[in-house]
């Protein structure tokens, strides 16, 4: 496998694999990480999937990993998943549910801060 070649999505959905395998691969985690932080930022041609959803699906991919060394970077992308109007029907079904899981997972890593809030209506 190349993450190079691959494109935004398939590289989140191809390291999000790689963080729920048995046997990680750390360094190549790591490096495809940091790719992504690089193409979470540009267009995507992809019509399927949204920066949107594929922020939310990167936020729980690094939820999941458990490593504090991108804490503050998850911090940035939960608080720029939450600035969103979920209750407009311009997002799809799809990136509300990704967003929601995000939330999810950040909110039970973070329950016992009791700085961590969240308020959002449907």
């Amino acid at each position: 496998m190349e993450p190079l070649k691959l494109d935004r999505h398939s590289l989140i959905a191809y390291t999000y694999g790689l963080v729920l395998s048995d046997k990680k691969d750390t360094e190549l985690i790591k490096s495809n990480i940091e790719l992504i932080k690089k193409k979470i930022t540009q267009t995507d041609s992809n019509w399927y999937w949204d920066t949107t959803s594929d922020k939310a699906i990167f936020a729980s991919l690094l939820l999941d990993l458990k490593d504090s060394t991108y804490d503050s970077y998850i911090e940035s992308l939960i608080a720029d998943l939450y600035l969103y109007d979920w209750s407009s029907y311009y997002y799809s079904t799809q990136s509300k549910n990704n967003a929601f899981i995000a939330f999810y997972k950040y909110l039970e890593k973070n329950k016992l801060n009791s700085k961590t809030n969240f308020s959002f209506r449907l």
